[in-house]
């Protein structure tokens, strides 16, 4: 005769937004959100959203420094806060 053993459930991976919480994803960031990043202000928050929307999802938050007005300085201060989903 056959013993029914449970079978353990599998702990739950939790999904990407659940591990980055209080991290901004820079692909589905607001204008408001992208504001309140130290030093991005409204300028630099709408050069965000116009290159999201000419080149596509971010790949990888480095590509920041490809947005005008974002050097290396100014990705330093946000890196820490920002995020993108891999796809």
């Amino acid at each position: 005769m056959l013993s029914a053993s449970p079978v353990p459930s599998p702990t739950p991976v939790p999904t990407w937004n659940e591990s980055q919480k209080g991290l901004l994803d820079l692909n589905t960031a607001t204008l408001e959100q992208l504001d309140k990043l130290p030093g991005i202000g409204e300028s630099k928050a709408r050069a965000i959203l116009e290159y999201r929307m000419k080149k596509g999802r971010f790949k990888r938050v480095e590509e920041l420094m490809d947005v005008k007005g974002i050097g290396e300085k100014m990705f330093a201060k946000i890196k820490g806060q920002v995020f993108v989903v891999p796809r």
